[in-house]
């Protein structure tokens, strides 16, 4: 029989939680309201049935019967007196979490047990949301990169301060989707997304029951693969995945086409999941710089060149704040003999330690890292600056060419045409000395012709030359180049070299330059060095000329000086092209 006394039932019945008792047999002896609510009992049902039968799962009886006969026995139990989580059954049987706080009643020398149990659905269902909130990606449902990296550290657990990975084989594959980006620019983000969705679909289908495939961000994914212990291993999983996503993504108007670039790395004995990732990383960066579209593997020389990048990069930083940074200015001469006509603006870091840097040693770091917008605008200005010490030095009856190089970078950027006008405005130039003009890299063009096209239209709006540097390296199309709004081509260095001695090389040139003027554009040869060079390109038709045997790069002041305050050119004046490379 139950101590408790009818004035506590009251009580008991208008609490919220059900409250079950039961007597040293395991039989109910108590029974509230919410209890039947609970569970579906009513309490003249409930009373007398055993507990183990009534509101214990089935799968946990076993458990429940063993843990009571044991409290029996030896008077000790686990979190009498405190709330824990455990499945119970409804009467329809339905399993659901509750609380569970226990105590025992002894009175009369007869023991009872006695339970508030709390339906806990609800908050466990706001738990579980958030851990698959913090745990898995949102748009895939795959593990997040948090969830990854943890997955990654239990799998390198150690043993004796050795990973046991090592022995075992552990291969980790970083993917990044190629040129994703064009897919959220050309189609939108919710096709970007459906291609996402797909892919990891994709990527779980072409794995291993064991690989665990997770999203990192973006487009880029992660493969952990247990039990990988060679390159060979890891990279038939690597072709199994390139051949799940090669064929065309249907987006209902438009397909696409998906190619990505794997980097593989290894486990090694003293890895943790932060390293092995980032060595990943790396050698999937340089699966992308190689050609994209395959896989490579980690060494550790990539490591030390990444950690190379990463500190040029934080001094590169450095010098843009602290001005670091020169131009430097290269004439261009007329081919046929009337003299400088124009002065291209090149880019040069002092560096404090070691010295005048050209702009290969650091305009890739640039790039990559996005600094080259903050450097293009840089020299923008810096141009514009010397754009006023140049007229103040000249007479005034020559107009000034200011030609500004233009990153893929700087073309992405929104505000780009913005910043010209700003800076414009703000340099408060004469219109009638100064013309500005701009230059972009055929292999830029090519990336994006279409877009590349509407910017350039835009700077044009606002007067500008347009150049396309480097020609002849870019593989572009004559179907975009009649309808780019250029005014002159480049042509570049390696066509120039063995102009003289190669007939090859000469009709090369020889057949831009008709191009060129079947277009009505203006020829630049770069790089000429040698007089017989000059001669070649002379003969080949071209209408400038720029290199080491007419003008090294120099300063500005020491520019004005060698002219003396003047051009030597009697009609054109001079021309800065503003370089960021």
């Amino acid at each position: 029989m139950s101590p408790i006394v009818e004035e506590d039932r009251q009580i008991l019945d208008s609490s919220s939680d059900a409250f079950v008792g039961m007597d040293a047999q395991g039989l109910i002896t108590e029974w509230n309201r919410a209890a039947e609510t609970m569970f579906g009992w009513d309490r003249s049902e409930a009373l007398g049935q055993r507990v183990s039968d009534t509101i214990v799962p089935a799968g946990h009886r076993r458990a429940h019967e063993n843990g009571f006969r044991h409290y029996l026995s030896t008077g000790k139990a686990r979190s009498i007196g405190e709330p824990c989580l455990v499945s119970a059954v409804r009467r329809d049987g339905s399993e659901f979490p509750v609380e569970l706080t226990r105590w025992t009643l002894e009175r009369s020398g007869v023991t009872q047990f006695y339970s508030f149990i709390r339906d806990v659905t609800e908050r466990e269902r706001r738990k579980q949301l958030l851990e698959k909130q913090a745990y898995y990606d949102d748009l895939t449902g795959l593990p997040n990169r948090r969830l990854l990296l943890a997955r990654l550290e239990t799998l390198l657990v150690r043993v004796d301060g050795h990973s046991a990975a090592v022995e075992e084989g552990l291969a980790t594959l970083f993917v990044d989707l190629d040129h994703f980006k064009r897919i959220n620019d050309s189609l939108g983000h919710s096709a970007g997304d459906r291609v996402l969705v797909l892919v990891s679909e994709r990527l779980r289908s072409a794995v291993r029951p064991a690989d665990i495939v997770g999203r990192l961000s973006g487009d880029e994914f992660l493969v952990l693969c247990p039990g990988v212990t060679t390159f060979d291993d890891a990279c038939s999983i690597a072709d199994r995945i390139f051949a799940a996503i090669a064929p065309a993504v249907d987006l209902g108007t438009d397909s696409v086409f998906l190619t990505a670039s794997i980097g593989v790395a290894l486990a090694s004995q003293d890895d943790d999941a932060e390293t092995l990732l980032g060595a990943a990383d790396n050698a999937m960066y340089h699966a992308k710089v190689d050609g994209r579209g395959h896989s490579v593997l980690f060494d550790p020389e990539m490591r030390r060149e990444i950690s190379s990048r990463l500190r040029l990069e934080n001094e590169l930083r450095v010098a843009l704040a602290e001005r670091q940074l020169r131009v430097y200015y290269q004439p261009i001469v007329s081919a046929d003999g009337a003299g400088v006509v124009a002065a291209e603006a090149l880019l040069r870091w002092e560096h404090p330690e070691r010295g005048l840097l050209l702009p290969a040693e650091f305009i890739p770091v640039a790039e990559e890292s996005g600094l080259i917008v903050s450097i293009g605008q840089w020299v923008f200005e810096e141009v514009c600056r010397h754009a006023r010490d140049w007229i103040a030095a000249v007479r005034s009856d020559v107009q000034l060419y200011l030609s500004v190089n233009l990153s893929a970078r700087q073309l992405a950027q929104a505000d780009i045409v913005t910043m010209v006008q700003r800076t414009l405005a703000e340099a408060a130039l004469d219109a009638s000395r100064v013309q500005f003009g701009f230059e972009v890299t055929e292999s830029v063009v090519m990336r994006d012709p279409v877009a590349t096209a509407d910017v350039l239209r835009q700077l044009r709006s606002l007067g500008a030359h347009l150049s396309i540097d480097d020609f002849g390296t870019g593989y572009s199309s004559l179907a975009y180049l009649k309808n780019l709004p250029v005014d002159t081509l480049k042509i570049d260095q390696s066509f120039i070299a063995k102009v003289a001695e190669s007939a090859v090389d000469f009709s090369i040139v020889k057949a831009i330059t008709d191009l060129a003027r079947a277009l009505s554009l203006t020829v630049v040869a770069e790089g000429v060095e040698t007089q017989p060079q000059a001669e070649a390109v002379q003969q080949a038709g071209v209408d400038l000329i720029q290199g080491f045997l007419y003008w090294r790069p120099q300063p500005l002041d020491a520019l004005i000086r060698r002219f003396g305050g003047s051009p030597s050119s009697p009609t054109t004046g001079g021309e800065a092209r503003g370089h960021t490379r």
